[in-house]
């Protein structure tokens, strides 16, 4: 196995045992990628949520702020400001 794939799946098996949930989102707010601490956090199987807007699991009365943040994330990722966001369980 060369160095690069060693790394590559290093980085796969990390990030798909984190306890944290990773969300990969495209330019339009779709969820390309989900890991499976989602199912711990929110009830959702990753395979759930792949392919819908991320802002569909954003509580409601929280979407302004994550549209704000999506905004301002695309203009300087590197100057990133945390925020605090709800989202939806499965179960409600």
């Amino acid at each position: 196995m060369s160095k690069n794939h060693e790394s590559l799946a290093f980085y796969r098996t990390l990030v798909e045992n984190a306890r944290e949930m990773i969300t990969v989102i495209d330019e339009a707010g779709v969820i390309t990628f989900q890991n499976p601490a989602v199912t711990i956090h929110l009830g959702f199987q990753p395979e759930e949520m792949v392919g819908r807007a991320a802002f569909d699991f954003v509580h409601p009365d929280d979407i302004d702020q994550a549209v704000v943040d999506l905004a301002e994330l695309e203009q300087r990722m590197e100057e990133r400001k945390p925020s605090t966001l709800r989202f939806k369980r499965k179960d409600g």
